[in-house]
């Protein structure tokens, strides 16, 4: 069977990310900034969490 779950209306968010932090998206992963600031522009249907964290890994 076809799964019949609807996401809810995608909606775009700006984030403010700065070297050595995490930006987590529930159920779907995170992307890892190194080597400077960043603005990031992220679009997932609304009510996904999203958080800022500190690095999950450490500076190579």
């Amino acid at each position: 069977a076809a799964c019949r779950t609807k996401l809810a209306a995608p909606i775009t968010q700006t984030y403010q990310i700065k070297d050595g932090e995490d930006l987590a998206v529930a159920g779907l992963g995170w992307v890892s900034l190194r080597g400077g600031d960043a603005s990031l522009a992220l679009t997932c249907p609304d009510g996904i969490l999203v958080r800022r964290r500190p690095g999950l890994f450490g500076r190579r």
